[in-house]
């Protein structure tokens, strides 16, 4: 290992050239972040203009992929080479992908090209929250990670409905940007914000940093970097994710050989990558790094608290619409607290850790809360008012909130700074597949509960006198919150109850009665659905609870490991790590 080249000469910045690189950086997290939000809400508009509706969320998927990936590679890399060429690089990436997304002509363009998005976001999340190593003083980080972890829950509140408003109002520029293709918008307003951005870090961003291994020697940087290991966590990460990316959205179960087939390659991918990386000389995830038990304690910690995340906030709306019969736009406006929390507990809780130089109490009250929270959305019934929803939400959003912030600062406490990089996109890139997993987990406990609580609810005489059609439409979650699906499904039930009324003097008579009937009992089934689906959502979110259970059982663990846990991974990482691991004590 490379000794570190940065401690002796850094200084922490100061003044108008802190702000700017803050600003900067925040505004390029801002952009990244609005990117997995806006887009969908763009969606219906862009399939009009491009079409290709059975590669409908390819568009989404392949951003998430892409930016996935890049977390730990472009992590590792920061800490060999210094975080400035990548923040540019990966800046730039973006940009370019943004241009090109917003002048794509077809749907199969889009995905590729949102792909590239997704490559230029990966670099720049990893290595945001890391940066602040780089620019300020140890008692300032705790705040600037909870500023910059805000930054999240405002892209959140602000996304989908900026989404909407520029795909439906954005200005025509034509002959690219048409009435019918405002969405364009979506992807060319990141432009200028980002340019700026751009020559904000290009002129302020202090250079070399963390750097182990300096850029002008491409032979040895050439020998460096792992190859190998980049190829096989990229193919082990694509393969996982699309498995259970099939399972979350219920085109898979995990018997089904398409989601073992990947599951499978993911898992012999990885050990391929683990036996790589423990002859790699620069690993890309340095295994010995889980030695440090409080950076393994606060990588599980992550893991749970996405986990938690992807689980609650995919359920609870479909509860809102499906259950309790609200709009979508509703929905939005109920949600919009939750989104607020997790801003209020980001910041709340950085300044906390700043003022107190404790962390690990911080993480088991935000995991208290965040328990607390969905466990009171597990009791949620069909007769629930709405603020009470939203007050639960809030709580949960709130412990949420905290814990980023906290697990944030555990990273660059309880790291040398030569490992900051790695260390926050091995932590970011497991709370990704946390979230997956958690949502993989979360939809299959809800889709086995509706079919055997549909069975319970459901009264054999209305099975037995509903059409066929009628009774498959019955068991479809989407005929409660799309209003178009069920005018359709009453249509063909009617249709077919139609089609067996023999023609006559007393045809209309019949076919009225035929008519009122099914409808009739095409309501009793949406009620005995409604019901299944509520005690469905409620069996997903205890297995939610699960999950806040562990986080909240390792945050407690957390404060029986000792301040002074040495990192590992060079000459010079014991002494750093614990100069840094004192510096916040727990």
């Amino acid at each position: 290992m490379v000794p570190a080249t940065r401690h002796s000469a850094w200084r922490p910045l100061q003044g108008r050239q802190a702000g700017m690189v803050m600003g900067s950086i925040m505004l390029t997290l801002l952009l990244e972040a609005l990117d997995q939000t806006v887009v969908g809400t763009a969606m219906p508009r862009i399939i009009v203009t491009l079409r290709g509706f059975d590669r409908y969320t390819w568009a989404v998927t392949s951003y998430i992929l892409a930016s996935t990936i890049m977390l730990p590679i472009a992590g590792k890399l920061s800490d060999l080479f210094g975080r400035k060429p990548f923040l540019l690089g990966g800046t730039a990436i973006f940009l370019v992908g943004s241009l090109l997304c917003g002048a794509a002509q077809t749907i199969d363009q889009l995905i590729v090209f949102r792909t590239v998005q997704g490559l230029g976001a990966g670099i720049g999340i990893s290595l945001v929250f890391a940066s602040v190593v780089d620019v300020f003083a140890d008692e300032e980080r705790a705040r600037w990670q909870g500023i910059l972890g805000s930054v999240y829950g405002i892209a959140s509140v602000i996304g989908p409905a900026l989404g909407g408003w520029l795909s439906e109002y954005g200005p025509s520029l034509r002959p690219l940007v048409t009435d019918g293709a405002r969405w364009r918008w979506v992807f060319f307003v990141n432009l200028p914000l980002g340019i700026l951005a751009l020559i904000a870090l290009l002129l302020w961003y202090p250079g070399g940093g963390t750097a182990r291994i300096r850029l002008n020697t491409g032979e040895s940087m050439a020998r460096r970097v792992d190859i190998t290991g980049s190829v096989l966590i990229a193919a082990a990460t694509i393969s996982l994710l699309i498995g259970l990316t099939w399972v979350g959205e219920g085109s898979g179960m995990w018997g089904s050989i398409q989601v073992q087939a990947t599951l499978g390659l993911a898992t012999l991918l990885g050990v391929l990558f683990i036996l790589t990386e423990r002859r790699s000389p620069e690993p890309v995830l340095t295994c010995d790094l889980f030695r440090n038990c409080m950076f393994a304690a606060n990588a599980a910690l992550t893991f749970f608290l996405w986990m938690a995340l992807f689980g609650m906030s995919f359920y609870v709306p479909l509860f809102l619409q499906g259950v309790l019969r609200v709009s979508p736009t509703t929905a939005g406006l109920i949600m919009t607290p939750f989104s607020l929390s997790i801003v209020l507990g980001n910041a709340l809780a950085g300044e906390v850790i700043a003022r107190t130089k404790r962390y690990q109490g911080v993480a088991v009250t935000g995991a208290s809360c965040m328990t607390v929270g969905i466990a009171l959305l597990s009791r949620m019934t069909p007769s629930i008012p709405l603020p009470s929803v939203a007050l639960c939400a809030v709580v949960t959003g709130f412990g949420m909130g905290i814990l980023f912030t906290a697990t944030s600062v555990v990273v660059q406490t309880v790291l040398p700074p030569t490992q900051i990089g790695e260390g926050f996109g091995v932590v970011r890139y497991l709370g990704q597949i946390g979230g997956l997993l958690g949502l993989a987990l979360v939809g299959t406990v809800v889709s086995v509960s509706l079919v055997g609580e549909l069975h319970r609810q459901l009264p054999p005489v209305v099975t037995r006198q509903l059409a066929a059609e009628g009774v498959r439409f019955s068991a479809a979650p989407q005929v409660l919150v799309s209003p178009t699906f069920r005018h359709s499904a009453l249509q063909r039930i009617v249709g077919a109850a139609a089609a067996h009324i023999q023609p006559g003097p007393h045809h209309a008579a019949h076919l009225a009665a035929a008519i009122a009937q099914e409808t009739a009992l095409l309501n009793h089934a949406l009620a005995a659905l409604r019901l299944s689906l509520a005690l469905a959502i409620r069996q997903g979110l205890l297995t939610a609870l699960l999950f806040c259970i562990g986080a909240l059982l390792v945050a407690l663990v957390m404060t029986r490991i000792p301040a002074t846990n040495e990192s590992v991974g060079g000459p010079d990482a014991s002494t750093s790590s614990k100069r840094h691991t004192l510096s916040l004590r727990h």
